[in-house]
């Protein structure tokens, strides 16, 4: 079940290595499935109950769109205790740049 939706992290690190992302401070979701073209860079996770999450990164203009995917039943649930429609899609919208990595 959904219990809570928390804003984004504000800076990332795209770990090409290892193949993911993940926040630069503290903990967060981690994305994971990296590929990586001349544009952008994009990831995802799947969690075990079927939500999803998807990272994109147009390289070009540093525009980042971070989105999550509910499940239905999740929703369903949240509304049943909650008594209000809870969105299946959020949307968080960045603006990076490229600085050097330290260490």
């Amino acid at each position: 079940m959904v219990f809570a939706i928390v804003s984004v992290p504000q800076s990332w690190i795209v770990d090409f290595a290892g193949g993911g992302i993940r926040p630069a401070v503290g903990s967060g979701n981690t994305f994971d499935h990296l590929k990586v073209t001349e544009g952008s860079v994009e990831a995802s996770s799947y969690s075990e109950n079927g939500t999803m999450r998807f990272f994109s990164l147009d390289r070009l203009s540093g525009a980042v769109e971070v989105t999550l995917h509910v499940t239905s039943e999740d929703a369903a649930q949240w509304k049943a205790a909650h008594g209000k429609a809870f969105p299946l899609i959020w949307t968080w919208e960045q603006s990076c740049t490229t600085v050097a990595r330290i260490g």
